[in-house]
């Protein structure tokens, strides 16, 4: 056999000279409107002021959690509360007076 040619490549690929910044994400809805005797207004939610003031918003653990699976992966509503708590209980033991 002969010199072997080299075969350019059939697809051409650009030079990348910079990466481009992603675009930030969205700002988060604004709280829920209060009502005059200063507790929260619950009509469409399921957790009580208490629990939503212990929980990460559900949207912000899942953007999370999507940022760390394939794009195609599906998370269950249940493994998303799941997360929340164990997020909630880290949280709650890194700032216990209990760790000094």
């Amino acid at each position: 056999m002969g010199k072997s040619s080299k075969v350019p490549h059939p697809i051409p690929t650009p030079k990348l000279t910079h990466l481009t910044p992603l675009s930030p994400p969205p700002p988060p809805p604004p709280p829920p409107e209060s009502d005059p005797s200063g507790g929260h207004n619950n009509s469409n939610s399921e957790l009580s002021p208490r629990e939503q003031d212990r929980f990460l918003p559900t949207a912000n653990v899942s953007r999370i959690m999507k940022k760390a699976l394939p794009a195609n992966a599906k998370i269950s509503k249940d493994a998303k509360e799941t997360v929340q708590e164990c997020i909630s209980e880290f949280i709650s033991f890194i700032t216990s007076d209990d760790l000094l």
